[in-house]
């Protein structure tokens, strides 16, 4: 979907790589590890990943 061009937020970075995928229990959780992920930094986070 963010590589259809459909949403105006996401259509400037296309085309889109997936690099991480994690299932969620929960749209809570979810959202709870997007916003970690978020006040984070994208780089800051996947360093915390490879480090443990």
């Amino acid at each position: 979907m963010h590589n259809s061009s459909r949403n105006p937020s996401t259509k400037n970075g296309i085309p889109w790589v997936l690099v991480y995928f994690c299932k969620c229990e929960s749209r809570p959780e979810a959202m709870k590890l997007e916003k970690q992920i978020k006040n984070l930094g994208t780089s800051r986070f996947f360093e915390k990943l490879k480090s443990g």
